[in-house]
């Protein structure tokens, strides 16, 4: 299955209308224990960026997987409810005006289903500092950076060869392993690739050496 790649979920219409293709920048992306801060994209399937790759792992072992957004990771729900001052009315358009918040935050704010209506700055803050996002399933392997699965550690011996396959040996995304794209990954790849090539050479040169032809022997 893909690792590193985007997830699927259900987005409105009104909502693809308002914010296909934009970014929700800055933010701190919560799932479980673990959290992240950079940028989504808010595509038609789901979502793409750095912080949902990054814990693809944690979201792929979840029954029921779920993230939650902190749109302002950098202030209090306390200092965003003071900024929004006495506003009664117009709370979505207020927040984005007072709070900074970018076109396609507003428009999660505006469209996403079961929120709202909005009847107090401190209940919308409450949703800008914790926007929950159910998921469905991870983009096909076929869209991913990398991919998850593979050969299992166990079967494999130091030198990374296959304990039931003598003389086969593997590396890089051919074991079941993940790791964040990017120098994280590609080290990973080289390294685990110049490992198994040593291994292979070592066993080559400590092998047995094969008897030549009897026409050579004379």
């Amino acid at each position: 299955m893909g690792s590193n790649c985007g997830w699927e979920c259900e987005w409105p219409p009104a909502l693809l209308e308002a914010a296909e293709g934009l970014p929700l920048k800055n933010l701190r992306v919560h799932v479980g224990n673990e959290s992240s801060r950079g940028e989504l994209v808010i595509t038609r399937y789901g979502l793409e960026g750095p912080p949902i790759y990054r814990m693809g792992p944690t979201l792929r072992n979840m029954q029921r997987p779920e993230l939650f957004l902190d749109f302002k990771p950098e202030r209090t729900a306390a200092a965003l409810i003071d900024r929004m001052g006495r506003v009664q009315r117009n709370f979505v358009r207020e927040a984005r005006r007072r709070l900074k918040l970018d076109p396609g935050t507003a428009a999660l704010l505006q469209h996403l289903p079961d929120r709202g209506p909005w009847k107090s700055a401190e209940q919308i803050v409450a949703e800008v500092k914790r926007c929950r996002i159910g998921l469905l399933k991870p983009r096909p392997v076929a869209e991913a950076i990398s991919s998850a699965g593979g050969v299992a550690w166990s079967e494999l011996d130091e030198g990374l060869m296959l304990k039931n396959h003598p003389g086969v040996f593997v590396a890089g995304e051919m074991i079941d392993w993940d790791a964040p794209t990017g120098g994280f990954l590609l080290q990973a790849c080289f390294s685990t690739a110049t490992h198994a090539a040593r291994s292979a050479l070592d066993r080559r040169c400590d092998g047995p050496r094969r008897k030549p032809p009897a026409s050579d022997a004379q």
